[in-house]
């Protein structure tokens, strides 16, 4: 086997792997916390929107 289709062959199989690699990954998190009004008191059945500013997409998220 040529010096050339050898490189090429582990060249494309680098890209393969590497192509299956980035597919696989996930952009995911978590926020937490506690709502409180001004006097530090805690807000019972308080609810959050967040909202990723690179898509506009909101959602909502409730106590409880």
């Amino acid at each position: 086997m040529s010096k050339i289709l050898r490189f090429s062959f582990v060249a494309l199989l680098v890209f393969a792997m590497s192509a299956i690699a980035f597919g696989q990954g996930t952009v995911t998190g978590a926020i937490g916390g506690t709502v409180t009004n001004p006097n530090k008191e805690v807000v019972p059945g308080a609810s959050v929107t967040v909202k990723n500013l690179g898509t506009n997409k909101e959602r909502l998220d409730r106590d409880g």
